[in-house]
C-alpha cells in the first residue's frame, strides 16, 4: 500500500510494523534535534572545539555507521537467524559509498534472508528493505540517500510449509526393516532436516555393511497452493561388504602381530564403520604412531554384480620416534623449587612396550632447608606392556627409591609394584596390583623401619575432553589399598580414597568453565599412631587446600608439627576464564583432617580463597596461583604461591 509516498509490504502485520518504526523514528528525530540545541547553547565551547577537530581527525567522505532493524517476525529464534544472516548488518560499520551500492546491498539482503526463510520452511516469504521510509530498489534510486541512519528490513514469513510424504527408493530391505526415518510427516519442511535425513539414510546403509553406499538425486516438490512438501530420496547401496584381510603399510619397528591382534572385527564380519573407528582409537592409544589411516580396499574385478563382496582393510601408519625426553619444574612458597626430568622408549621390544625413567629433585631453597641434605629426591622407572594376556589389558611394573622430609616426617623408601590395568567400558577402567615397600621413617623423635605388602585396587570413571585442561565432563576414582604389615608394626590397615572432579562450560567467548572437586579419605583397621606416618592422611598445599602450607592442615603435636589423621575431606571450586592465551581463575578451597575414622564436620573446615593466572600453551596451561587462608592458625603463613603445569585439578 501507499502511505505518504512510502511503500510498505502488502502484508498488514509488516505494514503496521513499518508504520510504528516510522512514527517512532520521527519522534526520535524531534527529540534529538531539541537535545542538540540545548547542548549547543550549554556547551558552546566544547562544540566549537569538536567542530574544529573533526576536519583534522576524519578523512573526507567518512560517514557514520547505520543501524539495522528487522521487523515483522515474532519467533525469537528465527529473528536471531535472520539477523545473523543479514548482509546489511554484517556491513553496518562500512556505509555504502553511493546509492547504487546501497541498492546492491539491499538485493543481497533479500537473497540471504529469503534463503533463511526457505531453509526454515517458509517458501512464500517476502523481504523488503527501507531507508528513511523509502523502499530500497532500483526504481527508487532518485529518492534515496547513500548514507541512511537506519535501514529497516520488513519480513513477511507467509505460511509454514509442512512435509506430507517421504519416500526412499532403493533402500535394502535389511536396512529398511530397522531404520526409523527422522523426517516425519507433518513436520515443518526445513531444509536442514531434509538434508540431515538424507545423510542418516546413507549412514544407516554404511552401518549395515554397505560400505560404498551413496545417495542419488533427491527430489523435493513444493506445492504453493496447499503448502505441502513431498520428499523422495534415491538410495544406491551397492554391494554389502564383508571384512577381508588386514594389509599394513608403513610399519617399521612395531610388530605386525600387535596390529592384527587389536583388530576389532573377525574375518568375514559385515563392514562396520564403528569397528574401524574403534580400531583406530585403540592404535592411537599405543602412542607409537604419528599418523593412522584405516580404509577399505575396494573390491575389483569379477563379481561386481553379486549382492555381497569381500574387501581387505588397508592400514597405513607412520611411526613416531621411539625415544623421548622431557623436563619440567614447579614452585611453591612453602616447598621451594622442584625440577624433574625423564627419558623414555615407546617401543622397547617391538610390541609397544613403554619404558620411562624419571627423576625429581624438590624442596630446593625451601623454607628451613639447610642444603642438599634437606632436599627431596625421587628416582622411578615404569615399564608397561599392552595386550598382556588379552587385548587392551596392560601390565605395569614400577620401581622407585626416594627421600622426602616434609614437616611431618623424614622418609627413605624403596618400592616395587606390579599391576594389571584394563578398560571396563568406554569411560571406565580398573587397576589391580600388588606392592612391596621398605621404608625408614623418622617422626615424633622416633625412627622405625617398615616392610609393607600392599594390594592396591582402583576403579576410575573419566568422560572429560582433555587430560591437562578439561572443559566438560566428570572424573571419579575410588582407590582402596589394604596393607599387610610384615615388619615394623603389629596392626594391618587399609587406606580408602574417593576423588571427584567435574567441569561445566558456561560460555564460549570468552571461555568460562566452572570446575569443582571433592575428596574423602579414611584409614581403617588401626589407630593413627600404629599407621606409618607417610600412610596417614594430610591436607594443605597446591594440590589440596591452596593458601595453607604443604600438609599443614589437621592434627599437630605440642610443637606444631603435623602428625596426620585417620580421615580427610576436601572440596574446591574455581571459575576458569580464558582470554586468548591468558586466563584468570578465582578459587575457593576448603577441607580438614580428623583423628576420627570418619570425617567429623562438627570439627570445622579450613577455608582458603585466591586467584590464579594461566598462560595457555600447546602442551597445557602454565599455572600461577596465590591463595590466602581465611581462618588460619597462629603459625600459618599469610599467603602461599604455587607455580606448575596444568590446572589445579
Amino acid at each position: 500500500m501507499l502511505n505518504g509516498g512510502r511503500i510498505f509490504p502488502t502484508t498488514p502485520r509488516v505494514g503496521k510494523a513499518f508504520a510504528k518504526i516510522d512514527r517512532r523514528g520521527r519522534r526520535r528525530s524531534i527529540l534529538s534535534f531539541c537535545e542538540a540545541i540545548y547542548r549547543q547553547s550549554a556547551r558552546a565551547g566544547i562544540l566549537v572545539l569538536l567542530v574544529l577537530a573533526v576536519p583534522l581527525t576524519l578523512p573526507a567522505g567518512v560517514a557514520a555507521a547505520y543501524e539495522v532493524e528487522i521487523v515483522g517476525v515474532d519467533d525469537a529464534a528465527l529473528q536471531d537467524r535472520l539477523l545473523a544472516a543479514s548482509y546489511l548488518n554484517e556491513r553496518r560499520e562500512e556505509p555504502p559509498a553511493s546509492v547504487p551500492a546501497l541498492i546492491r546491498r539491499a538485493e543481497q539482503e533479500r537473497e540471504r534472508l529469503d534463503a533463511v526463510l526457505r531453509s526454515e520452511g517458509y517458501y512464500a516469504g517476502a523481504v523488503v528493505v527501507q531507508a528513511d521510509g523509502i523502499e530500497v530498489g532500483r526504481g527508487q534510486a532518485g529518492n534515496l540517500a547513500a548514507n541512511p541512519e537506519t535501514l529497516v528490513v520488513g519480513v513477511a514469513t507467509g505460511p509454514l510449509y509442512r512435509i506430507v510424504s517421504v519416500v526412499t527408493d532403493g533402500m535394502p530391505a535389511t536396512v529398511a526393516e530397522s531404520f526409523a526415518m527422522p523426517l516425519e510427516v507433518g513436520a515443518p519442511a526445513r531444509a536442514a532436516d531434509i538434508l540431515n535425513a538424507e545423510t542418516e539414510v546413507e549412514q544407516a546403509m554404511n552401518d549395515a555393511g554397505y560400505a560404498f553406499a551413496t545417495m542419488g538425486k533427491r527430489t523435493v516438490v513444493v506445492d504453493h497452493a496447499t503448502t505441502d512438501v513431498t520428499v523422495r530420496y534415491v538410495a544406491e547401496p551397492g554391494q554389502r561388504i564383508r571384512f577381508g584381510d588386514l594389509q599394513v603399510k608403513g610399519r617399521r619397528a612395531v610388530d605386525a602381530s600387535l596390529l592384527r591382534g587389536r583388530a576389532t572385527w573377525e574375518h568375514g564380519d559385515y563392514y562396520s564403520p564403528a569397528k574401524l573407528a574403534a580400531y583406530r582409537r585403540d592404535l592411537q592409544a599405543l602412542d607409537v604412531f604419528d599418523s593412522i589411516k584405516v580404509n577399505l580396499d575396494p573390491p575389483e574385478g569379477e563379481g561386481e554384480e553379486e549382492p555381497e563382496a569381500t574387501a581387505d582393510v588397508l592400514l597405513t601408519v607412520s611411526e613416531t620416534p621411539r625415544r623421548f625426553v622431557g623436563f619440567g619444574g614447579d614452585f611453591s612458597t612453602g616447598e621451594g623449587f622442584g625440577v624433574n626430568a625423564f627419558w623414555g622408549h615407546r617401543n622397547l621390544f617391538g610390541g609397544a612396550e613403554r619404558l620411562k625413567i624419571s627423576g625429581r629433585l624438590s624442596r630446593i631453597a625451601a623454607e628451613g632447608s639447610a642444603g642438599l641434605d634437606d632436599m627431596d629426591y625421587l628416582l622411578e622407572s615404569l615399564l608397561t606392556k599392552p595386550d598382556f594376556l588379552m587385548p587392551k589389558q596392560q601390565l605395569e611394573i614400577r620401581a622407585s627409591t626416594l627421600l622426602e622430609h616434609p614437616d611431618a616426617f623424614t622418609r627413605r623408601a624403596t618400592e616395587a609394584q606390579v599391576a594389571v590395568a584394563r578398560p571396563l567400558g568406554r569411560y571406565w577402567n580398573g587397576r589391580l596390583g600388588t606392592s612391596l615397600e621398605y621404608s625408614q621413617l623418622e617422626d615424633e623423635n622416633e625412627t622405625n623401619d617398615f616392610l609393607l605388602l600392599g594390594l592396591p585396587a582402583t576403579l576410575r570413571f573419566d568422560n572429560t575432553d582433555s587430560l591437562l585442561d578439561p572443559s566438560r565432563g566428570l572424573r571419579s576414582s575410588l582407590t582402596g589399598t589394604p596393607y599387610l604389615v610384615l615388619a615394623g608394626a603389629d596392626d594391618h590397615f587399609a587406606r580408602l580414597t574417593w576423588r571427584n572432579s567435574s567441569y561445566l562450560k558456561l560460555a564460549n567467548e570468552p571461555s568460562m568453565i566452572l570446575a569443582g572437586r571433592a575428596t574423602v579419605g579414611v584409614l581403617v583397621g588401626a589407630d593413627r599412631a600404629a599407621v606409618p606416618a607417610d600412610k596417614r592422611l594430610f591436607a594443605g598445599g597446591g594440590g589440596s587446600i591452596r593458601g595453607y602450607g604443604f600438609q599443614e592442615v589437621g592434627p599437630k603435636d605440642s610443637g606444631g608439627t603435623p602428625i596426620g589423621g585417620r580421615s580427610l575431606v576436601e572440596a574446591g571450586l574455581e571459575l576458569r576464564m580464558r582470554f586468548g592465551d591468558y586466563g584468570i581463575v578465582p578459587f575457593v578451597d576448603a577441607g580438614n583432617v580428623y583423628n576420627n575414622q570418619f570425617p567429623d564436620l562438627d570439627g570445622g573446615l579450613k577455608w582458603a580463597a585466591g586467584v590464579g593466572i594461566r598462560y595457555y600453551t600447546d602442551f597445557g596451561p602454565l599455572r600461577l596461583d596465590v591463595g590466602l587462608p581465611l581462618n588460619p592458625e597462629d603459625d600459618d603463613e599469610p599467603f602461599a604461591v604455587y607455580v606448575s603445569i596444568g590446572q589445579a585439578f
